[in-house]
């Protein structure tokens, strides 16, 4: 696995797994190519600062972060979880929080993502609001 910044190529990769990440935890997609690519010409986003995408030993996307102003958002498609993918995003975007000056780490996981919901209380965090999508 590899980990490097994301270029405007991957934009269809990416959507494969946020797609994926939807489907397995909300039944259903709510994700488009266009809503990444606006997210990606944000003004105040850094494709090559802000965002990581885990490639596996094929070459695919399998992982995805983006850290922006309301919180970070870190996905892994279904089929690679548990291999790691994950912990190593939580400590890439919490770097990388630091590194903007926020003082806390807030991410978004869905309620239907139970590994991505105790990979986050293994690390010490706790829920702090919910919404209905």
């Amino acid at each position: 696995m590899r980990m490097r910044a994301p270029v405007s190529d991957d934009a269809p990769a990416v959507l494969a797994v946020l797609v994926a990440r939807d489907v397995a935890d909300l039944g259903a997609a709510d994700y488009t190519l266009e809503d990444l690519h606006d997210e990606w010409r944000g003004r105040e986003f850094d494709l090559a600062a802000d965002a990581l995408v885990v490639e596996a030993d094929d070459g695919g996307v399998v992982g995805y972060v983006v850290v922006h102003r309301p919180g970070t958002l870190a996905v892994v498609a279904p089929d690679y979880e548990g291999q790691g993918i994950g912990v190593r995003l939580l400590h890439w975007a919490e770097r990388r929080e630091r590194e903007r000056g926020r003082e806390r780490h807030r991410q978004w996981v869905a309620a239907g993502n139970a590994r991505g919901q105790a990979l986050l209380r293994a690390a010490g965090y706790l829920p702090a609001r919910s919404y209905w999508r």
